[in-house]
């Protein structure tokens, strides 16, 4: 079970069951559906490591999301 916590969110925590290996975009989306949550502008941290769209999520994993912020 992949466990997604939303931080600085109401969102709070998802777990998901995944069947396979998945890539980080195809299980934020299945987060996005399950919780009808706006994925856009997020960034998603695995231990300590930044996670790109293509980067493998498996069961077990545990994934911290946080609002991107930016400005200048």
């Amino acid at each position: 079970m992949v466990t997604v916590h939303f931080r600085l969110s109401e969102i709070g925590q998802i777990e998901l069951e995944l069947e396979a290996a998945a890539p980080w975009s195809s299980v934020v989306q299945r987060c996005a559906v399950a919780d009808q949550i706006d994925v856009d502008g997020i960034l998603a941290v695995r231990a300590g490591k930044v996670l790109g769209g293509e980067d493998i999520v498996n069961n077990d994993d545990v994934i911290d999301v946080f609002p991107a912020i930016s400005g200048g």
